[in-house]
């Protein structure tokens, strides 16, 4: 990881684009519903298996991290960073966070969906120095959910196998 020093304290930069780490891709999952949309039947159907899950679509969110409010953006641009945040996240997670974007990553990601707007509005007004910063630190922001997607991933995927091989242990020990 490269790093440098202004005034004395060190910095940590984000990896080079040509230089990123491979990061954990996700699984591939099937989907529980029928080709008209509707939840298959029966015990081990997606309906029982959605009902089950409850509110766990909002487990690991925070609102900070997740919803993009009305502040100094226009209406139309805090539609579109909305819907760029929402695809960039599910990008990171299917490509190098193992399936899943992070708090952290997440937060990064609506910091950088917000600075995307914003330097659009500032391009559209012909402040184009403004919007040259605030598309470097747009990209400087999806650099650094990138990382921290991967590394999450990766700190997940190294703690696999210790459960796995106690789960084996187990199953051993209970055919004794």
């Amino acid at each position: 990881m490269p790093d440098h020093r202004s005034h004395g304290i060190p910095y940590v930069q984000p990896e080079r684009h040509d230089e990123l780490s491979p990061g954990v891709p996700a699984a591939r999952s099937g989907t529980g519903k029928r080709q008209d949309g509707r939840f298959t039947a029966g015990p081990g159907g997606s309906a029982a298996e959605s009902g089950g899950r409850g509110g766990s679509r909002r487990k690991g969110t925070t609102k900070l991290s997740h919803l993009i409010e009305q502040g100094t953006l226009s209406g139309r641009s805090l539609a579109r960073a909305r819907v760029l945040r929402k695809a960039l996240s599910g990008e990171i997670a299917a490509t190098v966070g193992g399936g899943m974007c992070g708090i952290a990553a997440s937060l990064f990601v609506k910091f950088c969906a917000q600075k995307t707007a914003a330097a659009e509005e500032a391009f559209e007004r012909g402040d184009f120095e403004s919007h040259r910063k605030l598309t470097e630190s747009a990209r400087m922001d999806l650099l650094y959910a990138r990382e921290h997607a991967a590394k999450e991933a990766a700190a997940r995927a190294s703690r696999r196998p210790a459960a796995a091989d106690l789960a084996s242990a187990l199953a051993l020990g209970e055919r004794s």
